[in-house]
């Protein structure tokens, strides 16, 4: 309303209109080179120079290390959502996770190497800055005191402020690509023009694409110039982004099968509905969070000392299911599972649920009766264990190494074939295979092939 009324010019603005005339400060000493490239094109006509200082090998500074902390970087948050806080303004949950973790990474990179370092965030809606600043309250407490120092802000509070770094959390996430006034090249111009060292832009890319405003072409220029990242291909922010869509009722997407959390781990996860169901009734972050952890941990080959682990004592459950406590109060419970893939048998983590303490023993007798069912040749393959360094990797091998004469054989005899019937993923350089236990189930049922 104050724009179409003519309230929303900039004092110089009202200058320009009454016939002062107009002089051009060209020479910028704020920005790293990589930061001014795009706002100078696209708002000055590259009639803006960039100072001496900026130009020196000095000036350019790594805080955190990855490519996606450069100076320059657009960092695609795919599964955000979009939505109004009660004052009607705009916010998006899996942005502020995403803002927030690069803070606590940032800070304690600080608390380690001691370097100083100013941290700004800035976005432009007031929901979006009161709930990151809800969640950065820790770090904004010890802003300015030792070299760390932390500030978030709407675009209009931030305008002719400067920091280190930059985080620019756009909000936007819509299939429409309407990102309403972010469209503006007034307020683009601000955010994008605060930084000194390292510039971080936040944002849904379909979204950003569809709205055909100046945030397409910051983004396919972020492509050409190899600036552009995606927020779940980094592991501390794909664990973030997963317990924001946890509490956002959304466990589908971080917790399946094909999910980016685990796409580059060393097993497969396979999750049980019992276990969705479960983990969807949880409420608590701070379990989501140590249930995140402890799934990205297993699917890289990481497993709990014995003197931490619960002990099953009785039945075929104590060869194959493992109990993880969570936070003291419940049990992710867990197993190595066979699956069937064409010609080969492949260990994978079965995730079969996540209890209260007291809730476990009527699990362990329904999986009790299901582990019976396995065939001799499937439950030796789930207790083989293959260890590479520190890491237990899984094992792959063809159908014919378990045959029915070699059914009842030790598991250590049927590895120990030649190399060419296992292969392990990843193909780690030295590897050894010990069988977990030595009991095996008598059952006469047919091998069955199990998805």
């Amino acid at each position: 309303i104050s724009e179409k009324a003519g309230f929303g010019r900039s004092l110089f603005g009202r200058l320009l209109l009454l016939g002062h005339e107009r002089h051009l400060l060209n020479v910028q000493y704020r920005m790293h080179p990589s930061i001014s490239l795009f706002p100078k094109r696209e708002f000055y006509n590259n009639q803006i120079l960039d100072g001496p200082n900026v130009k020196q090998g000095s000036y350019e500074k790594c805080f955190l290390s990855g490519k996606m902390y450069g100076c320059y970087s657009f960092i695609d948050v795919a599964n955000g959502q979009e939505e109004f806080d009660r004052g009607h303004s705009r916010k998006n949950m899996v942005e502020v996770a995403v803002v927030c973790e690069i803070v606590a990474s940032l800070y304690r990179e600080f608390i380690q190497t001691k370097k100083k370092v100013s941290v700004g965030v800035i976005s432009p809606y007031k929901a979006q800055v009161n709930a990151i600043q809800e969640r950065v309250t820790e770090y904004s407490e010890v802003s300015g005191t030792d070299g760390f120092s932390v500030s978030v802000q709407s675009v209009d509070g931030f305008q002719g402020g400067e920091d280190d770094v930059i985080i620019i959390s756009t909000v936007r996430c819509n299939e429409e690509g309407c990102v309403g006034f972010i469209s503006n090249l007034q307020r683009a111009n601000v955010m994008l023009t605060r930084a000194r060292h390292c510039l971080w832009i936040l944002g849904n890319e379909a979204t950003l694409i569809r709205s055909n405003s100046i945030w397409k072409k910051l983004i396919l220029d972020a492509k050409k110039r190899k600036c552009f990242y995606n927020a779940d291909e980094e592991k501390n922010l794909a664990q973030a982004i997963a317990v924001a869509l946890m509490e956002l009722g959304q466990v589908h997407i971080p917790l399946n099968s094909d999910s980016l959390l685990f796409k580059n781990a060393k097993w497969k996860v396979c999750f049980t509905n019992e276990f969705q169901n479960s983990i969807q009734k949880i409420k608590d972050t701070e379990i989501h969070r140590e249930v995140v952890s402890l799934l990205t941990k297993l699917a890289n080959g990481w497993r709990q000392s014995r003197k931490n682990k619960i002990t099953i004592v009785h039945g075929t459950c104590a060869q194959v299911l493992q109990k993880y406590k969570v936070k003291g109060l419940l049990n992710l419970i867990w197993s190595v599972d066979v699956l069937q893939e064409n010609s080969d048998y492949v260990q994978v983590l079965k995730i079969w649920d996540v209890l209260p303490v007291s809730d476990t023993p009527e699990l362990d007798k329904r999986l009790e009766n299901m582990f019976r069912s396995y065939t001799t040749a499937e439950m030796n393959i789930c207790l083989l264990r293959c260890v590479d360094g520190d890491a237990v990797v899984p094992i792959r091998m063809p159908v014919d190494s378990s045959s029915s004469h070699e059914a009842e054989a030790d598991p250590v005899q049927v590895l120990s074939k030649p190399l060419s019937s296992l292969s392990l993923k990843d193909e780690p350089q030295t590897s050894s295979s010990e069988p977990q236990s030595h009991r095996k189930t008598k059952n006469n049922m047919p091998r069955r092939q199990r998805k």
